[in-house]
């Protein structure tokens, strides 16, 4: 596996053959996450978006995938003031990671 799927993917990247269902269990998961983020910013609520963002940010950790953990730690860190003029671009970021992360699945036979 090269640097860049290690990167994304954390420190159970060797394993990632082995993992690949699991990885696909928690991107799915990922997915359900980034609408319900886009439904708090919508209603502008600062505290589902912490709540998502806390619940990414531990599963992050607890998995090892560093680049998610940088962008939950945005989500969960982020100000009522800050929520409508960031809280689209860190939904942007999570997206990414959801995407980059899907073309790295793709490429794993």
């Amino acid at each position: 596996m090269d640097i860049e799927a290690q990167n994304n993917l954390g420190h159970e990247a060797d394993d990632f053959v082995l993992e690949k269902s699991a990885l696909e269990a928690y991107w799915s998961r990922r997915t359900i996450d980034r609408a319900a983020l886009v439904a708090a910013l919508e209603n502008r609520s600062i505290q589902e978006f912490h709540q998502i963002g806390h619940r990414i940010l531990g599963s992050a950790r607890t998995y090892g995938y560093p680049n998610l953990e940088a962008i939950a730690k945005r989500m969960d860190k982020l100000s009522a003031e800050e929520l409508m003029n960031d809280g689209p671009g860190i939904i942007l970021d999570f997206q990414t990671w959801i995407d980059e992360t899907q073309v790295l699945l793709n490429r794993v036979d």
